[in-house]
C-alpha cells in the first residue's frame, strides 16, 4: 500500500513540462528605437504627426562664395557669351543681393572693370548697359572703384559703334547722377585732359552741367575753378 501511494502521489505530480514554443505567426517583432527626428507622435484623436525634416542651411562663408566664384569664371571665360552671362549675373546679384556686392565691391569690379573694354563689342555694350543699372541701385557704395569706373567708361565714349557709345553716354549720365559729385568731378577732370575728340567733348559738356550753381552746391569752390559753365 505504501508503494502504492507512492506511484498514485507520483502520478498526481507529473515532471516540469517541457517549455511549448511560439509558432511564428507574424506577431509583432520589437520595434528599433527611431532617431528623434524621425520619431512619430500621436494626437489625440488617434493621427499620426511626422516631425518635419530639419532644413540644411550652408554656412554663411559658403552661401557667399560660392555665387561670387561662379561670377568671377563667367567674367574670365574664353566665350564670349559666357561672359555676358557673367555680366548679366552681376546685375542679379546686385538686385538680389546687394549687401554682398557692396561688401565685396573692389573684388568683384576687378573682374567686371575689364568688360567695359572687352575685346567683342557685344560684351563691351552689355557691360555699359549693366553698369548703367547698377550705379543707380549700389550709388555711395561704388565711391572704392569710382577712379576705375571713370576710365572704363570715358575710354568708350569715342567708340565708332553706335551702340557701345549710346551705352557709355548713358553709364556717364547715370554716375554723374548717382556717385559722389566731388569725386567724380576730381576724377573727370584728371581724364579730360587726357581725351580728345567726342570723348572730350562729352565729359567737358557733362562737367558744366555739373558746376552749374543749381547743381554743384557743397562742392568744394577750388573744384570749379576753370570749369567752363553752363548758361544755357
Amino acid at each position: 500500500m505504501k508503494k502504492k501511494g507512492m506511484e498514485t502521489q507520483k502520478d498526481e505530480h507529473p515532471s516540469v513540462e517541457k517549455p511549448v514554443k511560439k509558432r511564428s505567426d507574424g506577431s509583432k517583432k520589437p520595434q528599433a528605437t527611431l532617431p528623434s527626428s524621425k520619431r512619430v507622435k500621436s494626437t489625440s484623436d488617434g493621427r499620426r504627426l511626422r516631425r518635419p525634416k530639419a532644413q540644411v542651411t550652408l554656412p554663411p562663408a559658403v552661401e557667399e562664395t560660392e555665387p561670387l566664384q561662379k561670377l568671377y569664371n563667367l567674367l574670365e571665360a574664353k566665350e564670349f557669351k559666357t561672359r555676358m552671362e557673367g555680366v548679366a549675373l552681376l546685375l542679379d546679384l546686385c538686385k538680389s543681393r546687394p549687401q554682398l556686392v557692396s561688401t565685396n565691391t573692389v573684388q568683384i569690379f576687378d573682374y567686371f572693370v575689364p568688360r567695359l573694354g572687352d575685346t567683342h563689342k557685344k560684351v563691351k555694350q552689355k557691360a555699359l548697359d549693366v553698369l548703367a543699372e547698377i550705379v543707380g541701385i549700389l550709388k555711395d557704395g561704388l565711391n572704392p572703384v569710382i577712379i576705375c569706373l571713370v576710365e572704363g567708361i570715358t575710354n568708350n565714349l569715342n567708340s565708332k559703334d553706335p551702340g557701345v557709345y549710346a551705352a557709355a553716354v548713358k553709364a556717364l549720365e547715370e554716375s554723374m547722377a548717382h556717385l559722389d559729385k566731388v569725386s567724380l568731378m576730381k576724377e573727370f577732370s584728371h581724364r579730360r585732359s587726357e581725351l580728345k575728340g567726342q570723348a572730350l567733348l562729352d565729359v567737358t559738356e557733362h562737367l558744366s552741367g555739373m558746376a552749374s550753381p543749381s547743381k554743384a552746391r557743397g562742392l568744394p569752390r577750388q573744384n570749379l575753378q576753370g570749369m567752363p559753365v553752363n548758361r544755357h
